[in-house]
């Protein structure tokens, strides 16, 4: 990545703001994540039961 080409200083000034953007991003993703192995672990006790 080319720190000194075009668009670096927006991507900079965006880094500001995109902690927010990044937490959401984290708890999007840990939401689908906990989703995920909430239906594996469903499954699988599905499979042991029968």
């Amino acid at each position: 990545m080319d720190r000194s080409g075009p668009g670096w200083p927006e991507r900079k000034a965006l880094s500001g703001r995109s902690t927010s953007v990044g937490a959401l991003l984290f708890l999007r993703f840990q939401f689908v994540f906990t989703c995920t192995m909430l239906q594996i672990f469903i499954k699988i006790s599905n499979f042991i039961i029968k």
